[in-house]
């Protein structure tokens, strides 16, 4: 809304209050020049710019974070080895899959031992050794058969369970003598 201030001839026009960050400014256009805008302050107004945090403001910001982060961060280290049991758990499934896969691609059988709790050695065609605890520290498993052969049609000659343990509780790998893998 435009209104006339009558008090100073030299100003023509007087633009609305604005509010922006709690403090007001007033835009005046002056009657010389009409095509510049500046700012008309009174004697003793505040030429302080209010726009901005105070102390009060960041303090109670940083105890806001402070009680979020006290909250979270038990849970999440909390979460954490169970989080490294699901991993480990996928990575046996995916290896055994691995190893089924290259049994029926290349016709011939893989077999599987585990040597120690911690290493999966796969042997056919292609060798490899995994490791569970590169990846995943505090995981151990064990087997309930030494060995698993998997033959060029996909299939065992055993239906193992593989347990995966650590502080987070207890993972199961099941392997059926169809050759299907499953995680509970």
């Amino acid at each position: 809304m435009w209104c006339v201030n009558c008090s100073n001839p030299k100003v023509a026009l007087t633009l609305p209050r604005r509010r922006e960050g709690g403090g007001i400014l007033r835009n005046v256009v002056g009657s010389e020049n009409s095509s510049r805008s500046m700012r008309s302050f009174k004697p003793g107004s505040r030429l302080s710019d209010d726009r901005g945090f105070s102390l009060a403001e960041i303090l109670m910001a940083v105890t806001v974070f402070a009680i979020g982060a006290a909250i979270a961060v038990p849970r999440f280290i909390a979460f954490q080895p169970t989080n490294r049991l699901n991993g480990a758990a996928r990575q046996i499934y995916s290896e055994l899959m691995w190893a089924r896969s290259k049994a029926v691609n290349e016709n011939s059988s893989y077999v599987v031992t585990f040597p120690t709790n911690q290493t999966m050695l796969i042997s056919g065609a292609t060798s490899k050794t995994v490791n569970i605890q590169t990846d995943y520290s505090d995981v151990t498993l064990s087997s309930s058969a030494a060995t698993i052969t998997f033959s060029s049609r996909g299939t065992t000659d055993v239906g193992p369970t593989i347990t995966l343990t650590n502080s987070g509780g207890t993972k199961t790998v099941t392997v059926r003598i169809t050759g299907t893998v499953n995680i509970s």
